[in-house]
């Protein structure tokens, strides 16, 4: 029952959110709104430590995306160099 009443407050934050934005919060933005007093220091340790954690899996998350972007565009630039140096062989 507990839980239950917890996702429909989750829910309910995550909708006045968006209301009131006009964009969707991650779970992440919820809780620094929700866990961050208006001086914009944490409620306790615990949660500095948890937001801090989370910041961090974002910024991984982040960088790991545009690691696999410059991945993606070195290996079609290689790809068109092999392709170049095929045509000028045949040629």
């Amino acid at each position: 029952m507990e839980e239950y009443r917890h996702k429909d407050f989750l829910h309910f934050l995550l909708t006045e959110f968006k209301e009131n934005t006009g964009h969707n919060s991650s779970r992440i933005k919820l809780f620094n709104i929700t866990h961050v007093q208006a001086n914009g220091q944490a409620v306790n340790e615990l949660t500095q430590d948890a937001l801090a954690d989370a910041e961090l899996k974002e910024e991984v998350k982040h960088l790991k995306s545009m690691l696999e972007q410059e991945t993606s565009q070195m290996a079609d630039q290689s790809e068109h160099c092999v392709e170049q140096q095929a045509i000028q062989m045949a040629d």
